[in-house]
Protein backbone atom coordinates (compact mmCIF):
# COMPACT_ATOMS: atom_id res chain seq x y z
CA UNK A 1 0.00 0.00 0.00
CA UNK A 2 1.91 2.77 -1.69
CA UNK A 3 0.13 5.63 1.11
CA UNK A 4 0.44 3.72 4.17
CA UNK A 5 1.69 5.89 6.83
CA UNK A 6 4.08 2.64 7.84
CA UNK A 7 4.39 1.69 4.33
CA UNK A 8 7.93 0.19 4.30
CA UNK A 9 8.13 -0.94 7.85
CA UNK A 10 8.51 -4.63 8.31
CA UNK A 11 7.26 -6.31 11.50
CA UNK A 12 7.91 -9.99 12.84
CA UNK A 13 5.46 -11.13 15.12
CA UNK A 14 6.09 -13.89 17.71
CA UNK A 15 2.60 -13.66 19.69
CA UNK A 16 -0.81 -15.17 20.20
CA UNK A 17 -4.13 -14.45 21.21
CA UNK A 18 -4.82 -11.24 20.84
CA UNK A 19 -2.89 -8.31 22.76
CA UNK A 20 1.14 -8.21 21.11
CA UNK A 21 -0.96 -9.50 17.52
CA UNK A 22 -3.50 -6.52 17.80
CA UNK A 23 -0.47 -4.25 18.17
CA UNK A 24 0.98 -5.99 14.55
CA UNK A 25 -2.77 -5.31 13.03
CA UNK A 26 -2.91 -1.84 13.95
CA UNK A 27 0.81 -1.76 11.91
CA UNK A 28 -0.77 -3.42 9.20
CA UNK A 29 -3.49 -1.34 8.81
CA UNK A 30 -1.19 1.73 7.88
CA UNK A 31 0.62 -0.47 5.73
CA UNK A 32 3.24 -2.29 7.58
CA UNK A 33 4.61 -5.86 6.41
CA UNK A 34 3.96 -8.38 8.96
CA UNK A 35 5.31 -11.53 9.12
CA UNK A 36 3.41 -14.12 12.05
CA UNK A 37 5.52 -17.11 13.16
CA UNK A 38 3.33 -19.81 14.25
CA UNK A 39 4.94 -22.95 16.13
CA UNK A 40 5.29 -25.84 13.30
CA UNK A 41 4.67 -28.23 15.81
CA UNK A 42 2.02 -26.69 18.02
CA UNK A 43 -1.25 -26.06 15.66
CA UNK A 44 -0.25 -22.73 15.67
CA UNK A 45 -1.45 -19.40 16.90
CA UNK A 46 -3.86 -20.62 19.81
CA UNK A 47 -6.25 -17.63 18.50
CA UNK A 48 -7.51 -20.04 15.57
CA UNK A 49 -9.05 -22.55 17.44
CA UNK A 50 -10.95 -20.36 19.99
CA UNK A 51 -14.20 -19.22 17.97
CA UNK A 52 -15.86 -21.95 19.02
CA UNK A 53 -15.94 -20.02 22.64
CA UNK A 54 -18.05 -17.37 20.98
CA UNK A 55 -20.30 -19.54 18.65
CA UNK A 56 -18.68 -19.21 15.43
CA UNK A 57 -16.90 -21.96 12.88
CA UNK A 58 -12.94 -22.53 13.34
CA UNK A 59 -11.89 -23.98 10.42
CA UNK A 60 -9.30 -22.95 7.57
CA UNK A 61 -12.28 -21.60 5.23
CA UNK A 62 -14.36 -19.41 8.33
CA UNK A 63 -12.35 -18.36 11.18
CA UNK A 64 -13.94 -15.00 11.90
CA UNK A 65 -12.43 -14.48 15.01
CA UNK A 66 -8.66 -15.33 13.83
CA UNK A 67 -9.23 -13.18 10.97
CA UNK A 68 -10.17 -10.10 12.65
CA UNK A 69 -6.85 -9.48 14.54
CA UNK A 70 -4.37 -11.50 11.88
CA UNK A 71 -5.45 -9.87 8.46
CA UNK A 72 -3.08 -8.58 6.24
CA UNK A 73 -0.23 -10.87 7.76
CA UNK A 74 1.62 -13.48 6.81
CA UNK A 75 2.53 -16.93 8.38
CA UNK A 76 5.58 -18.54 8.53
CA UNK A 77 5.86 -22.16 10.61
CA UNK A 78 8.88 -22.42 12.76
CA UNK A 79 9.56 -25.00 15.23
CA UNK A 80 11.85 -22.69 17.46
CA UNK A 81 13.36 -25.52 19.41
CA UNK A 82 15.81 -26.18 16.34
CA UNK A 83 18.44 -24.01 16.18
CA UNK A 84 18.06 -24.61 12.41
CA UNK A 85 14.52 -22.83 12.94
CA UNK A 86 16.10 -20.32 14.99
CA UNK A 87 18.78 -19.06 12.36
CA UNK A 88 15.99 -18.47 9.70
CA UNK A 89 14.15 -16.21 12.50
CA UNK A 90 17.40 -14.62 12.89
CA UNK A 91 17.81 -13.96 8.98
CA UNK A 92 13.88 -12.45 9.24
CA UNK A 93 14.72 -10.17 12.24
CA UNK A 94 17.99 -8.83 10.19
CA UNK A 95 15.79 -7.00 7.63
CA UNK A 96 12.81 -6.20 10.44
CA UNK A 97 12.11 -2.82 12.28
CA UNK A 98 10.19 -4.11 15.01
CA UNK A 99 9.61 -7.39 16.68
CA UNK A 100 6.17 -7.94 18.17
CA UNK A 101 6.41 -10.76 21.45
CA UNK A 102 4.48 -11.97 24.43
CA UNK A 103 6.26 -15.09 25.01
CA UNK A 104 6.98 -15.75 29.07
CA UNK A 105 10.65 -14.69 29.50
CA UNK A 106 11.94 -17.45 30.51
CA UNK A 107 10.93 -19.27 27.32
CA UNK A 108 12.01 -16.47 25.49
CA UNK A 109 15.70 -16.97 27.00
CA UNK A 110 15.36 -20.63 26.56
CA UNK A 111 14.64 -20.00 22.99
CA UNK A 112 17.94 -17.13 22.83
CA UNK A 113 15.19 -14.52 21.85
CA UNK A 114 14.94 -12.31 24.90
CA UNK A 115 15.61 -8.73 24.57
CA UNK A 116 19.12 -8.45 25.56
CA UNK A 117 20.68 -11.47 23.20
CA UNK A 118 18.43 -10.30 20.48
CA UNK A 119 20.24 -6.73 21.13
CA UNK A 120 23.65 -7.82 20.31
CA UNK A 121 22.42 -9.14 16.93
CA UNK A 122 19.94 -6.32 15.88
CA UNK A 123 20.79 -3.26 17.32
CA UNK A 124 18.76 -1.17 15.15
CA UNK A 125 15.30 -2.84 15.79
CA UNK A 126 12.58 -2.02 18.11
CA UNK A 127 11.61 -4.52 20.25
CA UNK A 128 8.20 -4.77 21.27
CA UNK A 129 7.03 -6.74 24.12
CA UNK A 130 3.71 -7.75 26.24
CA UNK A 131 3.92 -9.52 29.51
CA UNK A 132 1.28 -9.94 31.84
CA UNK A 133 2.43 -7.83 35.31
CA UNK A 134 5.35 -5.92 34.52
CA UNK A 135 9.10 -6.70 34.29
CA UNK A 136 9.88 -7.30 38.24
CA UNK A 137 8.05 -7.95 40.79
CA UNK A 138 6.44 -10.70 42.54
CA UNK A 139 4.19 -11.60 39.85
CA UNK A 140 6.60 -10.88 37.04
CA UNK A 141 6.69 -14.36 36.08
CA UNK A 142 3.02 -15.47 36.36
CA UNK A 143 1.00 -16.45 33.39
CA UNK A 144 -1.83 -14.20 32.67
CA UNK A 145 -4.82 -13.02 29.78
CA UNK A 146 -7.02 -10.43 30.06
CA UNK A 147 -9.48 -12.02 32.32
CA UNK A 148 -6.71 -12.04 34.93
CA UNK A 149 -4.24 -9.49 34.71
CA UNK A 150 -6.79 -6.51 33.20
CA UNK A 151 -10.43 -7.67 34.65
CA UNK A 152 -9.63 -9.46 37.91
CA UNK A 153 -6.68 -8.45 39.23
CA UNK A 154 -7.45 -4.80 39.27
CA UNK A 155 -11.09 -4.52 40.49
CA UNK A 156 -12.98 -4.36 37.73
CA UNK A 157 -14.63 -7.87 37.84
CA UNK A 158 -15.50 -7.40 41.87
CA UNK A 159 -15.84 -4.13 42.19
CA UNK A 160 -18.57 -3.35 39.11
CA UNK A 161 -20.91 -5.88 40.30
CA UNK A 162 -24.05 -4.26 40.69
CA UNK A 163 -25.59 -4.24 44.20
CA UNK A 164 -22.53 -6.05 45.86
CA UNK A 165 -21.29 -9.60 46.55
CA UNK A 166 -22.84 -8.95 49.93
CA UNK A 167 -25.98 -8.19 48.16
CA UNK A 168 -26.21 -11.38 46.41
CA UNK A 169 -25.16 -10.10 42.87
CA UNK A 170 -22.17 -11.84 40.55
CA UNK A 171 -18.76 -10.32 39.43
CA UNK A 172 -19.43 -8.79 36.31
CA UNK A 173 -18.83 -11.06 33.05
CA UNK A 174 -15.19 -9.81 31.57
CA UNK A 175 -15.62 -8.43 28.58
CA UNK A 176 -13.31 -10.38 26.62
CA UNK A 177 -10.86 -9.20 24.07
CA UNK A 178 -11.27 -5.59 25.52
CA UNK A 179 -8.48 -5.88 27.80
CA UNK A 180 -5.69 -7.75 24.83
CA UNK A 181 -6.88 -4.75 22.45
CA UNK A 182 -6.87 -1.65 25.01
CA UNK A 183 -3.31 -3.02 25.63
CA UNK A 184 -2.16 -3.57 22.24
CA UNK A 185 -3.14 0.07 21.31
CA UNK A 186 -0.79 1.27 23.64
CA UNK A 187 1.98 -1.56 22.61
CA UNK A 188 1.56 0.19 19.28
CA UNK A 189 1.82 3.43 20.40
CA UNK A 190 5.30 2.67 21.94
CA UNK A 191 6.40 1.44 18.64
CA UNK A 192 5.68 4.26 16.94
CA UNK A 193 7.50 6.49 18.84
CA UNK A 194 10.10 4.03 19.27
CA UNK A 195 10.03 4.12 15.48
CA UNK A 196 10.19 8.20 15.66
CA UNK A 197 13.26 7.94 18.01
CA UNK A 198 15.05 5.99 16.11
CA UNK A 199 14.67 8.33 12.99
CA UNK A 200 16.74 10.62 14.88
CA UNK A 201 18.92 8.13 16.89
CA UNK A 202 19.80 5.47 15.22
CA UNK A 203 19.61 3.51 17.83
CA UNK A 204 17.24 0.32 18.51
CA UNK A 205 15.08 0.45 21.81
CA UNK A 206 12.79 -2.22 23.52
CA UNK A 207 9.02 -1.39 24.34
CA UNK A 208 7.02 -2.63 27.01
CA UNK A 209 2.92 -3.12 27.64
CA UNK A 210 1.65 -4.96 30.75
CA UNK A 211 -2.17 -6.67 31.07
CA UNK A 212 -1.82 -4.95 34.43
CA UNK A 213 -0.13 -2.17 33.97
CA UNK A 214 -2.69 -0.68 31.20
CA UNK A 215 -6.00 -1.62 33.29
CA UNK A 216 -4.01 0.25 36.20
CA UNK A 217 -3.98 3.32 33.99
CA UNK A 218 -7.61 2.75 32.03
CA UNK A 219 -8.93 2.29 35.72
CA UNK A 220 -6.96 4.71 37.18
CA UNK A 221 -9.93 7.43 37.70
CA UNK A 222 -11.64 4.42 39.93
CA UNK A 223 -8.63 3.23 41.78
CA UNK A 224 -7.52 6.69 42.80
CA UNK A 225 -11.27 7.34 43.86
CA UNK A 226 -11.06 4.16 45.63
CA UNK A 227 -8.07 5.12 48.00
CA UNK A 228 -8.47 4.91 51.99
CA UNK A 229 -7.70 8.60 51.54
CA UNK A 230 -11.19 9.31 49.43
CA UNK A 231 -12.84 6.48 50.15
CA UNK A 232 -15.12 6.15 47.26
CA UNK A 233 -17.06 2.64 47.81
CA UNK A 234 -17.22 0.06 45.06
CA UNK A 235 -19.40 -1.94 44.51
CA UNK A 236 -22.60 0.69 44.49
CA UNK A 237 -25.84 -0.23 44.60
CA UNK A 238 -28.23 0.56 41.84
CA UNK A 239 -30.00 3.15 43.54
CA UNK A 240 -26.90 5.30 44.98
CA UNK A 241 -25.24 5.47 41.27
CA UNK A 242 -24.65 8.96 39.82
CA UNK A 243 -26.84 8.76 37.98
CA UNK A 244 -27.84 4.59 37.26
CA UNK A 245 -29.65 4.06 33.95
CA UNK A 246 -32.97 4.74 33.88
CA UNK A 247 -35.45 1.98 32.31
CA UNK A 248 -37.90 3.64 30.05
CA UNK A 249 -42.06 2.62 28.98
CA UNK A 250 -40.30 0.00 26.13
CA UNK A 251 -38.32 -1.54 28.29
CA UNK A 252 -34.74 0.18 26.66
CA UNK A 253 -32.23 2.00 29.38
CA UNK A 254 -31.58 5.22 28.75
CA UNK A 255 -27.91 6.71 30.53
CA UNK A 256 -27.96 10.07 31.30
CA UNK A 257 -24.51 12.29 31.74
CA UNK A 258 -25.28 14.57 34.11
CA UNK A 259 -22.30 14.76 36.00
CA UNK A 260 -19.89 16.37 33.46
CA UNK A 261 -21.18 19.79 34.47
CA UNK A 262 -24.00 19.51 37.01
CA UNK A 263 -24.89 23.16 37.19
CA UNK A 264 -24.98 23.35 33.72
CA UNK A 265 -26.85 19.96 32.77
CA UNK A 266 -29.09 19.64 36.03
CA UNK A 267 -31.29 22.40 35.24
CA UNK A 268 -32.02 21.44 31.60
CA UNK A 269 -32.39 18.20 32.87
CA UNK A 270 -35.61 18.90 35.47
CA UNK A 271 -36.83 21.31 32.38
CA UNK A 272 -36.99 18.06 30.20
CA UNK A 273 -38.64 15.91 32.75
CA UNK A 274 -41.54 18.44 33.40
CA UNK A 275 -40.48 18.71 36.95
CA UNK A 276 -38.36 22.07 37.74
CA UNK A 277 -39.07 22.42 41.34
CA UNK A 278 -36.27 20.11 41.81
CA UNK A 279 -33.99 22.66 40.88
CA UNK A 280 -33.06 23.97 43.54
CA UNK A 281 -33.72 20.81 45.79
CA UNK A 282 -31.03 21.44 48.71
CA UNK A 283 -29.98 17.52 48.07
CA UNK A 284 -30.06 18.23 44.39
CA UNK A 285 -29.33 21.74 43.86
CA UNK A 286 -24.90 21.16 44.22
CA UNK A 287 -23.01 18.10 42.61
CA UNK A 288 -21.45 18.13 46.24
CA UNK A 289 -24.85 17.47 47.77
CA UNK A 290 -26.43 14.63 44.89
CA UNK A 291 -23.28 12.49 45.49
CA UNK A 292 -23.85 11.29 48.60
CA UNK A 293 -25.38 8.33 48.70
CA UNK A 294 -28.75 8.76 50.85
CA UNK A 295 -29.34 11.83 48.14
CA UNK A 296 -28.66 9.54 45.23
CA UNK A 297 -30.48 7.36 46.07
CA UNK A 298 -33.84 9.46 46.68
CA UNK A 299 -32.62 10.91 43.50
CA UNK A 300 -33.24 7.85 41.55
CA UNK A 301 -36.58 6.61 43.62
CA UNK A 302 -37.84 10.05 42.35
CA UNK A 303 -36.84 9.82 38.35
CA UNK A 304 -37.03 6.26 38.04
CA UNK A 305 -41.50 6.18 37.39
CA UNK A 306 -41.20 9.42 35.68
CA UNK A 307 -38.87 7.35 32.71
CA UNK A 308 -41.24 4.56 33.03
CA UNK A 309 -43.77 7.44 31.36
CA UNK A 310 -42.17 7.71 27.87
CA UNK A 311 -39.91 5.83 25.47
CA UNK A 312 -36.38 6.13 25.39
CA UNK A 313 -36.67 7.55 21.73
CA UNK A 314 -38.99 9.47 23.38
CA UNK A 315 -37.02 10.88 25.95
CA UNK A 316 -33.26 11.10 23.66
CA UNK A 317 -35.64 13.59 21.71
CA UNK A 318 -36.59 15.35 24.90
CA UNK A 319 -33.43 15.66 26.76
CA UNK A 320 -31.76 16.18 23.52
CA UNK A 321 -33.70 18.97 22.50
CA UNK A 322 -32.85 20.54 25.84
CA UNK A 323 -28.85 19.84 25.32
CA UNK A 324 -28.84 17.20 27.76
CA UNK A 325 -26.32 14.50 27.06
CA UNK A 326 -27.87 11.17 27.07
CA UNK A 327 -27.60 7.57 25.15
CA UNK A 328 -30.11 4.27 24.58
CA UNK A 329 -28.19 1.64 26.17
CA UNK A 330 -27.65 -0.65 23.17
CA UNK A 331 -26.27 -4.20 21.94
CA UNK A 332 -23.31 -5.52 21.06
CA UNK A 333 -25.11 -6.80 17.57
CA UNK A 334 -26.29 -2.96 17.38
CA UNK A 335 -22.97 -2.49 15.75
CA UNK A 336 -23.19 -3.98 12.91
CA UNK A 337 -26.10 -2.99 11.58
CA UNK A 338 -25.19 1.22 12.65
CA UNK A 339 -25.43 3.68 9.98
CA UNK A 340 -22.77 5.59 12.22
CA UNK A 341 -20.38 2.41 12.21
CA UNK A 342 -20.69 1.92 8.63
CA UNK A 343 -20.01 5.01 7.79
CA UNK A 344 -16.78 6.05 9.42
CA UNK A 345 -15.33 2.27 8.54
CA UNK A 346 -16.05 0.94 12.11
CA UNK A 347 -18.26 -1.99 10.78
CA UNK A 348 -17.04 -3.42 7.16
CA UNK A 349 -18.49 -6.39 5.44
CA UNK A 350 -15.45 -9.33 5.37
CA UNK A 351 -15.38 -12.01 3.07
CA UNK A 352 -14.54 -15.72 3.89
CA UNK A 353 -12.52 -17.95 1.32
CA UNK A 354 -15.85 -20.32 1.46
CA UNK A 355 -17.75 -17.35 0.29
CA UNK A 356 -19.47 -16.63 3.57
CA UNK A 357 -19.41 -13.28 4.95
CA UNK A 358 -19.49 -11.11 8.17
CA UNK A 359 -19.19 -7.75 9.44
CA UNK A 360 -16.03 -6.82 10.30
CA UNK A 361 -14.79 -4.06 13.13
CA UNK A 362 -11.13 -2.60 11.81
CA UNK A 363 -9.06 -0.59 13.40
CA UNK A 364 -10.32 3.03 14.10
CA UNK A 365 -7.21 5.12 13.26
CA UNK A 366 -7.68 7.62 10.64
CA UNK A 367 -4.99 9.31 8.26
CA UNK A 368 -6.19 12.22 6.22
CA UNK A 369 -2.60 11.12 4.20
CA UNK A 370 -4.00 7.66 3.50
CA UNK A 371 -7.30 8.67 2.72
CA UNK A 372 -6.84 7.89 -1.49
CA UNK A 373 -5.67 4.69 -0.59
CA UNK A 374 -7.70 3.46 2.21
CA UNK A 375 -7.52 0.83 4.84
CA UNK A 376 -6.70 -2.50 4.43
CA UNK A 377 -8.68 -5.58 6.19
CA UNK A 378 -9.10 -8.92 4.65
CA UNK A 379 -8.62 -12.58 6.20
CA UNK A 380 -5.43 -13.75 8.08
CA UNK A 381 -3.07 -16.23 6.64
CA UNK A 382 -3.50 -19.68 6.98
CA UNK A 383 -1.50 -21.34 8.65
CA UNK A 384 2.48 -21.80 7.30
CA UNK A 385 0.46 -20.05 4.41
CA UNK A 386 3.57 -18.25 3.02
CA UNK A 387 6.68 -20.00 4.65
CA UNK A 388 8.60 -20.66 1.10
CA UNK A 389 7.54 -17.12 0.28
CA UNK A 390 9.07 -15.74 3.05
CA UNK A 391 12.39 -17.91 3.35
CA UNK A 392 12.84 -17.05 -0.76
CA UNK A 393 12.57 -12.94 0.38
CA UNK A 394 15.13 -13.36 2.77
CA UNK A 395 17.62 -15.20 0.30
CA UNK A 396 16.92 -18.70 2.12
CA UNK A 397 18.26 -21.05 -0.36
CA UNK A 398 15.22 -23.38 -2.13
CA UNK A 399 17.54 -26.34 -1.20
CA UNK A 400 17.85 -25.31 2.14
CA UNK A 401 13.82 -24.91 2.50
CA UNK A 402 14.10 -28.54 1.02
CA UNK A 403 15.98 -29.61 3.91
CA UNK A 404 13.56 -27.79 7.06
CA UNK A 405 10.59 -29.14 5.07
CA UNK A 406 11.87 -32.68 5.45
CA UNK A 407 13.13 -32.28 8.94
CA UNK A 408 10.03 -30.89 9.89
CA UNK A 409 11.11 -27.86 10.99
CA UNK A 410 9.13 -25.92 8.87
CA UNK A 411 5.65 -26.63 6.39
CA UNK A 412 4.48 -25.38 3.69
CA UNK A 413 0.69 -25.26 3.50
CA UNK A 414 -0.09 -27.25 0.06
CA UNK A 415 -3.26 -25.45 -1.47
CA UNK A 416 -3.12 -22.21 -1.11
CA UNK A 417 -6.09 -19.85 -2.68
CA UNK A 418 -6.00 -16.03 -3.49
CA UNK A 419 -7.03 -13.17 -0.63
CA UNK A 420 -9.27 -11.22 -1.25
CA UNK A 421 -7.82 -7.98 -1.34
CA UNK A 422 -10.46 -5.89 0.67
CA UNK A 423 -10.19 -2.04 1.37
CA UNK A 424 -12.02 0.27 3.22
CA UNK A 425 -12.05 3.84 1.45
CA UNK A 426 -13.71 6.68 3.36
CA UNK A 427 -16.25 8.96 1.00
CA UNK A 428 -14.58 12.30 0.08
CA UNK A 429 -15.08 15.13 2.17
Amino acid sequence: MSGGLLSGVKVVELATFVAAPSAARYMSHFGAEVVKIEDAKGGGDALRSLCVNFNMPQDESENPLFDEFNGCKRSIALDLRDERAKAVLDTLLSEADVFVVNVRERSLKKMGFDYWTVKKKHPKLIYAQVTGFGDTGPRKDDPAFDVTAFWAATGFTNDLALGGLANGSWPVDSPSGVGDTTTGCFLFAAIASALYAREKTGKGDRVTVSLYGVASWVMSMLSLSAQEKYGRKYPRIYREATPPPFRCADGEWLTVALMANWTYYFPRFCEAMHVPEFVHDERFEKAEEYVKPENAAQFTDIFAPIFLKKTSGEWSELLGAHNVVCAVLGHFHDISTSEQAWANGYAVKHQMPNGESCVFAIPPFRSDNMRADGYPYGRGPFYGEDTIEIMREHGIAQSKIDELIEAGITFQRKSVEGRNAEVWEPEAQ
